[in-house]
């Protein structure tokens, strides 16, 4: 038999059932979520539709976990739930919630401190630690030559010289090569030592209020560098005071925190979560313990949940990270979690305004989701009044877009993880390893046989979509 038609063949044993199998009690299954069913034979037909894919375990989990979180969330839409209460948008957006109800918390302790007055502007400006710096820029090209360099070092002098003899700083700043400082009139802000680099920092720092620099050279360029008296910037300047205030009085805080409660990691804490890290989805509900504080456990759960929000890049590096950077990351969350407590012990809560913007971003990402899906309560009403079905239709088209973001290269839409929780928690859902393995198999035996050439299902048989007998 050519291997065209013996993948074809193989293809009408795996999909010969159709799709309506997916939605029936079958023990050949991948993911199943309140009733819904993905099998083994529809996830096979799925991926073998798009040859290119790389087809992987972590890939066939993933996408069985895509899955019933759009199962469970067409579900609770076709019965009408909105998950716009309080309660889902506080827990769909936690990181935010918690970030809102720290900032709120970082502004009680300072309270007393703010706002900051003349007298203290006035003082700090003199002390000189903190500098509202400008400069003006005439910047070294790519592999700049002798001959550029010494252009540029007229070209800056010639800038020096003119505001020497009277020429405003404004006109000085149209020749400006630093294009973010241009558009501030050259200014950088308000700097502190260690920000720059060295021999800027130091000329910086030997200038008085309203003194111009001599030309000075950088691997950027020639600067001209100049220090402005305090009234041409004293809003940019108070701001600036009033942020290292309150920063000054978070770190004393949070160091405090960690010696009062008495946090400690514990030494396998590095080796765990280099595990966790590799598939984090495993261990959501794990309670191995990473880290204790006076009241309390710090478990790999707890752990998981702050790990969906770290960048992504922090995230893939983790897994070579040094066990300090790792312990180090462990006390930080720890002492998140601790900031949190306090401020919920203190009475600190969401302000009406800032839950209304919260619960805004969140219905909007989960209008995205529902239109894109094609499941919002509009969408599904077509189905009528009958649950079963809404509930029906709601399947039907979450199948119908798995298989269309495939076939776009994958770039599916995605729950927001913590929204997944929500729906997942309480709900009877769950992935079967055994099913995904045996979609591994498939798979693979299906591309063996047929090569380089995929070919399309025998006509007559499953073509993805989801009909009701």
């Amino acid at each position: 038999m050519p291997r065209m038609l013996f993948a074809g063949a193989l293809l009408a044993v795996v999909a010969s059932s159709g799709c309506r199998e997916a939605f029936v009690a079958h023990s050949d299954t991948v993911a199943r979520a309140e009733g819904a069913e993905l099998t083994v034979a529809r996830m096979t037909e799925l991926l073998f539709s798009v040859p290119d894919m790389q087809v992987t375990r972590e890939t066939v989990d993933g996408l069985a976990r895509l899955w019933v979180d759009y199962s469970l969330l067409a579900r609770r839409l076709a019965q009408g739930d909105s998950l716009l209460d309080s309660s889902a948008v506080v827990g769909a957006m936690w990181p935010e919630v918690q970030e809102a109800v720290a900032d709120s918390f970082r502004a009680l302790r300072v309270a007393d401190l703010l706002p900051i007055d003349s007298a203290a502007v006035d003082s700090a400006y003199r002390a000189g630690e903190l500098r509202f710096i400008a400069h003006i820029l005439r910047r070294f090209p790519s592999g700049v030559t002798a001959a550029q360099k010494e252009q540029k070092r007229r070209e800056a002098d010639g800038i020096r010289q003119r505001l020497l003899s009277g020429g405003t700083w404004t006109d000085g700043n149209r020749q400006n090569e630093d294009e973010g400082a241009a558009a501030n009139n050259g200014g950088l802000g308000v700097i502190s030592r260690g920000q720059m680099v060295p021999r800027f920092e130091n000329v910086a720092y030997a200038l008085g209020p309203g003194e111009l620099s001599e030309v000075t050279e950088t691997q950027f360029g020639y600067h001209i560098v100049f220090r402005p008296p305090l009234e041409d910037v004293r809003v940019e300047f108070a701001a600036a005071v009033t942020r290292a205030t309150v920063d000054q009085v978070d770190s004393v805080y949070l160091a405090d925190l960690l010696d009062r409660r008495a946090v400690e990691v514990r030494s396998s804490a590095a080796a765990t979560i280099r595990e966790v890290a590799t598939a984090p989805e495993r261990y959501r509900t794990s309670r191995k313990v990473l880290g204790t504080f006076d009241t309390g456990r710090f478990p790999v759960a707890d752990f998981v949940r702050w790990f969906r929000v770290l960048p992504a890049q922090m995230q893939q590096r983790i897994n070579v990270a040094p066990s300090e950077q790792i312990d180090f990351l462990v006390r930080q969350l720890i002492q998140q979690e601790l900031l949190l407590e306090e401020a919920e012990s203190e009475g600190v809560q969401l302000s009406p305004q800032t839950f209304n913007l919260v619960k805004q971003r969140y219905a909007a990402d989960l209008d995205v989701v529902k239109q894109t899906i094609n499941v919002s309560a509009e969408s599904l009403a077509v189905a009528g009044t009958d649950l079963e079905e809404r509930e029906w239709l709601g399947r039907v088209r979450v199948d119908q877009y798995m298989a269309v973001a495939l076939r776009n290269e994958g770039r599916f839409v995605i729950v927001k993880p913590f929204l997944g929780d929500r729906l997942r928690d309480g709900a009877d859902w769950e992935v079967h390893s055994a099913g995904i393995e045996r979609v591994l198999e498939r798979v693979r035996a299906l591309r063996a046989a047929a090569g380089t050439v995929i070919a399309p299902p025998p006509e007559g048989q499953s073509d993805g979509t989801i009909r009701r007998e």
